[in-house]
């Protein structure tokens, strides 16, 4: 008979529990597309831009929040972290890497969550229910199976507030975490802020303060001096975000935003624009991540967590909701709420197995009920798991699958484009553009003149979408259902590789 130590026994948990999750997590990365959303397009094809040595330049203009003279230009809003990360993964193990390190990191926060949980409660049956919750995680798994950066910012939240629960301030490890946190996505700086603040508030002491923003600055140093010597200021941030009348004014050319702009909507559509912001930050940051049911147990574990980390989280959480729906409402509505929230994830999983904890302990739950009340919640969370990944790959094929099977047609050669998804144009075609919105039914033509650009793609399913009018030096070589392919006569002429479909 083998005997095992405690932790040679630990040992294989970890080893198992790891397994698992990248066995499961392998399988359903085969059913999503790597590079399903504009999102995750975006970052692999910055990786590649550092591959090929092009550094931190954008092959395409893909919003007009800055005035662009020409189509390839030093990134200026984006954050590089992830970039970074996809690059050191594509290095290290090929294109293939690039989602496999997504996997490897969310098992091994998976298996970070059922320790922190065993720690807490001593409880085995807890601590698999946790791990449980972040397999089958809704919808995220389906974003962190694309080049997108839910994996990252979700394991830089676990070792955050795992920092600020610690009751010795860890003002030397903190800000390394904030620091790339805030180098992953823009509201990054704001939980770098928030964690200065909480380290502060631990000890009173302006010496810990300093040396906190001293290291803080340390590790964001690489990216402020390359944005000061390419851009001319330190950190890549545009208020004109805040000041939007529609999401959509961002990809407009020469559009006014500004206070007074935003002002002119009158009160009550900007009442109205922060109450929808706030419905839906509340849905992204708080009841889709409990998938409608996880409430109580959060509820239980925050009460026995309070003061270690669970008072730093709420309040910061707290502030996200607001944050989102009242300074940025548009954004979070599209997309900027749901990545703040995976921040928050591994936090919340850790809540559940903790208050699942304490509500079987208060209600003195056998064993049995316990077992078929956690086997309920788990198989509602593998449905809702499914469920949604079913509906987002449909939902993004819909959206994208006309592209790829017109633009495989097309030879555009060394063509420019001008197209309303100039990046995922690029993913297909490898050709620059300039992203176009129908503020008039002449503004592709306007932009193509502008950027010197060759090709038009216009997609009848975009917002404000307007007929291209005819024009002298333009004709049509192909289009589907929804999309049409204009090129500039005169320089040189198209092969559709098939007949197209109409």
């Amino acid at each position: 008979m083998i005997a095992f130590t405690r932790r040679s026994l630990s040992f294989l948990i970890i080893i198992g529990l790891f397994s698992v999750s990248a066995l499961f997590l392998s399988m359903a990365s085969r059913l999503v597309g790597p590079q399903a959303t504009i999102d995750a397009a975006y970052y692999h094809i910055m990786a590649d831009q550092l591959e090929k040595g092009a550094g931190f330049t954008e092959p395409f203009v893909w919003h007009f929040l800055n005035d662009y003279q020409s189509v390839e230009h030093p990134m200026n809003y984006w954050m590089p972290m992830g970039i970074v990360f996809y690059y050191l993964a594509r290095l290290c193990f090929g294109i293939a890497g690039e989602v496999g390190l997504n996997i490897v990191l969310w098992s091994v926060l998976s298996v970070l969550v059922f320790f922190e949980v065993k720690k807490r409660t001593q409880s085995i049956y807890n601590s698999a229910f946790s791990y449980c919750m972040m397999l089958f995680c809704g919808r995220y798994l389906f974003y962190l199976l694309t080049t997108d950066n839910i994996a990252f910012y979700a394991l830089f939240g676990f070792f955050f507030f795992k920092q600020l629960g610690n009751e010795r301030s860890s003002w030397y490890v903190t800000p390394v975490i904030a620091g790339l946190t805030a180098l992953m996505r823009i509201e990054g700086i704001v939980i770098a802020v928030f964690g200065g603040l909480c380290e502060f508030y631990k000890t009173r002491s302006p010496k810990v303060l300093a040396g906190y923003v001293l290291i803080l600055l340390l590790v964001l140093s690489p990216w402020m001096i390359r944005n000061y010597q390419v851009l001319g200021h330190p950190w890549p941030s545009n208020s004109k975000a805040i000041f939007l009348s529609n999401y959509y004014d961002m990809f407009c050319r020469n559009l006014a935003i500004t206070p007074s702009t935003y002002l002119s909507l009158g009160w009550n559509a900007i009442y109205a624009q922060k109450l929808s912001g706030l419905w839906f930050s509340v849905l992204n940051l708080i009841a889709a991540p409990g998938l409608f049911i996880m409430y109580p147990l959060w509820l239980a574990g925050l009460f026995s967590l309070w003061r270690e980390g669970g008072n730093f989280f709420a309040l910061l959480l707290g502030f996200f909701v607001v944050f989102c729906g009242v300074a940025i409402p548009l954004q979070s509505e599209l997309g900027t709420a749901l990545h703040v929230s995976a921040f928050f994830f591994p936090f919340f999983t850790i809540l559940s197995g903790v208050g699942f904890c304490r509500l079987q302990r208060h209600y003195r739950m056998r064993s049995a009920r316990y077992i078929v009340l956690a086997s309920v919640i788990i198989l509602w969370a593998m449905f809702a798991t499914f469920y949604s990944t079913c509906a987002l790959i449909k939902e993004y094929d819909e959206a994208y699958e006309p592209y790829e099977s017109l633009l495989a047609k097309v030879p555009f050669g060394e063509r420019k484009i001008v197209s309303a998804v100039p990046v995922k144009v690029y993913l297909e075609t490898g050709a620059q553009g300039v992203i176009s919105s129908s503020r008039t039914a002449d503004e592709p033509i306007a932009l193509a003149d502008a950027f010197s650009c060759d090709a038009i793609i216009t997609d009848r399913r975009a917002y404000g979408y307007q007929p291209l009018p005819k024009a002298d030096g333009w004709k049509e070589v192909a289009s589907n259902t929804v999309l049409s392919i204009f090129i500039r006569t005169g320089t040189g002429s198209i092969v559709i590789h098939q007949s197209s479909e109409k």
